[in-house]
């Protein structure tokens, strides 16, 4: 009696632990980039001396492409298969040096700069796949750090004397990320990915949706087209404050991503 009841409390025991003394899933990375072209228009607003002022803006693929001095971005991703770990960061940097002649003769430089910084960081779980078509539904939680710095400064020279005037704003603010991926597998080497999301906290909120194709060229390497949309509607302070700030802008993306695997 003795000996079955061991048994019996060892089983139990085996029962209990053995999932967790199971060989895991193992972990694969990822670390990609893109280029691409970006479109963008809404309303921005700050302080100055005169009051508060808000502007409209609408630039088109070319407008940036012009305005541009520094486009950067990198991601990664860390799976298992069933959990998803991402990260990416962006920079971004339009600027422009207009110069000209006041009534007076007096003669004008400038310098104008706007950079936008953004980082996130996001924790994706498989809550369905489909082994029939290589479907996949993954909700997604996170957070993003978005950073905007607006730089300008003037000089005036008139008579041989020279005023120069310079003025700077830095805010940001960080929302908290929901949303889902969806996963298609097209073929062995191609699949379809669609991700949306909204963010909110720090902005009045933040939505994404962004899709693309992969083809796996190789076990290393994918590359393929994106697009992606994302509206933004932020309001620091209110116009009273002087350090009043507001952002509300559509954003479009379209391009080529290329993603390495190892």
């Amino acid at each position: 009696m003795k000996k079955i009841k061991t048994s019996i409390i060892s089983l139990a025991l085996c029962a209990i632990f053995a999932p967790g003394l199971q060989a895991q899933a193992p972990w694969f990375f990822g670390i990609g980039t893109g280029i691409g072209r970006l479109s963008s228009e809404g309303d921005q607003g700050f302080p100055t001396q005169l009051g508060p002022v808000e502007l409209a803006f609408d630039l088109s693929p070319d407008d940036v492409a012009d305005l541009m001095k520094t486009a950067f971005g990198v991601g990664g991703y860390a799976t298992n298969g069933t959990w998803m770990l991402q990260l990416s960061l962006g920079v971004l940097e339009l600027g422009d040096v207009p110069s000209g002649t006041l009534p007076s003769g007096a003669q004008v430089s400038s310098a104008l700069s706007f950079e936008v910084f953004s980082t996130e960081f996001s924790v994706g779980y498989t809550a369905y796949r489909s082994p029939a078509n290589g479907f996949a539904f993954r909700p997604h939680i996170g957070a993003r750090l978005t950073r905007h710095t607006l730089a300008a400064s003037l000089a005036i020279t008139d008579g041989g004397n020279t005023t120069d005037v310079s003025r700077s704003i830095e805010e940001s603010w960080t929302d908290f990320l929901v949303g889902t991926t969806f996963d298609i597998k097209l073929s062995d080497s191609v699949g379809w990915n669609t991700i949306v999301d909204a963010g909110l906290g720090g902005s009045e909120g933040t939505y994404r949706a962004s899709t693309g194709l992969s083809w796996r060229a190789a076990s290393w390497v994918s590359v393929g087209p994106k697009l992606s949309f994302m509206a933004t509607d932020v309001e620091l302070g209110s116009r009273v404050d002087a350090d009043w700030y507001l952002y509300d802008a559509n954003d479009f993306f379209w391009g080529l991503s290329v993603l390495f695997h190892f």
